[in-house]
């Protein structure tokens, strides 16, 4: 078996052990207000209390997250510094609701993953809705590049995008048939659900590729968070669900053009950067934002808000963004940002790791509750020695006993 030595500090005083893996202990030190002292019978107690299995530093999440501010309807709420890894706020994060529109995020996904974004599909009469389906109002016959449709899917939700791109990338699966065929769709929608599978997402299940709403079609708040977290990391998905408003242009006839416009009313507002919007009667309004704070991405999922019929019976849900904006308006307001690099800040880190030769690349900052900052404290766990650049251990910061985030330890001296 494996052991790590952990260096544990509270940020002012506070005990301080060093560990390292496959090593003999070199240090254990305990630190007062600065001032070290040792004796044989405390490192010895010491030693024995930190001798641990290497993987006990937890994954964090079953860390103890706030709730959202007051005033937040949503039935669910899920948000996440997901640079740093930090959740910010959460309510009933992994409960399985109704996504709505939002299934379109995983539906993006498996697209951007199987197939060429200057693909040119042909429009089918299969894969056009009912008007009072969200749609672009696709024409039978027409032919359009999957980037178009992709933005079809994300900017107004077109539910006849989202067929046209499962039935045109699910023909080329494995399987999967004739292009015009449903043996094409199901091939797509176990990409999707090997998709799930593989991101290792226990509460997440899709029967379509557009959102609505079926008997085990569900998703929960943290797994589209960390679907969301994946598509952002395609510039395509990015500037597409960036996008105010566009023109898709037929590829069969310039002449025909389908403008298209955002459902996120935020993105209007200039409040975020994307990501979508859904609506069913069963999902309540739902809702995923993009932001940024110091550099950061933020992302947020809400499910669950109530809903309005509009004057044409149309469901409208206000309320998932009312409870977005404050949200956001109270991020500022609960936490900060610090620079784990500043030795003003954590004390001691720096030179701890120097005498293992090792650092912190920086660029990272450590999310901290302001209402716990005086509860700062970290964990250094190595393992043996690398090469110059290589990752050897990693530095876990937390709130007294919560974890808040990692960020890796590379050698800077052999």
């Amino acid at each position: 078996m494996s052991y790590a030595f952990c260096r544990t500090k509270l940020i002012g005083s506070h005990v301080s052990l060093t560990t390292r893996i496959g090593a003999t202990l070199l240090l254990v030190a305990l630190v007062t207000s600065g001032s070290p002292h040792q004796s044989s019978s405390t490192v010895a107690a010491a030693a024995a209390s930190v001798v641990v299995p290497s993987n006990f530093i937890p994954s964090g999440a079953d860390d103890p997250v706030p709730a959202p501010p007051e005033g937040v309807s949503a039935q669910a709420v899920f948000v996440i510094d997901a640079t740093a890894g930090t959740p910010l706020y959460s309510l009933n994060p992994d409960e399985r609701r109704a996504p709505a529109s939002l299934t379109k995020v995983a539906t993006a996904l498996v697209v951007l993953e199987h197939a060429s974004v200057d693909d040119v599909v042909t429009i089918e009469a299969g894969d056009l809705v009912d008007p009072s389906e969200s749609h672009v109002g696709l024409v039978d016959g027409d032919r359009l590049t999957v980037r178009s449709l992709l933005y079809g899917l994300l900017v107004p939700s077109g539910n006849d995008a989202a067929n046209a791109l499962a039935r045109h990338v699910g023909a080329s699966l494995s399987g999967a048939g004739g292009s015009g065929s449903s043996d094409a769709r199901a091939a797509f929608i176990a990409a999707m659900n090997e998709l799930v599978v593989s991101m290792g997402l226990t509460n997440t299940a899709f029967l379509n590729p557009s959102g609505i709403s079926e008997n085990g079609h569900f998703s929960s708040a943290r797994d589209l968070e960390t679907l969301t977290a994946r598509a952002m990391l395609n510039p395509t998905f990015a500037e597409i669900v960036a996008t105010v408003k566009t023109d898709l242009v037929s590829e069969a006839d310039p002449i025909l053009v389908y403008p298209i416009a955002t459902t996120n009313d935020l993105l209007l507002e200039g409040l975020v950067s994307g990501v979508k919007t859904g609506t069913t009667s069963e999902a309540g309004g739902c809702l995923i934002t993009s932001s940024a704070i110091n550099g950061d991405l933020i992302l947020g999922v809400i499910l669950g808000s109530a809903t309005v019929p509009d004057d044409q019976g149309n469901l409208k849900s206000p309320a998932r963004f009312d409870d977005a904006r404050t949200i956001l308006s109270a991020i500022p307001a609960d936490y900060e940002w610090i620079d784990p690099t500043d030795p003003a800040t954590f004390e001691g880190l720096y030179q701890e790791l120097a005498a293992w030769q090792a650092g912190l690349k920086g660029g990272t900052a450590v999310v901290v509750p302001i209402a716990r900052r005086d509860e700062l404290r970290y964990r250094i766990v190595l393992g043996p020695p690398g090469s110059p650049d290589a990752e050897v251990g990693k530095v876990v910061f937390l709130v007294g006993n919560d974890r808040l985030s990692e960020q890796p330890v590379f050698q800077i001296a052999a």
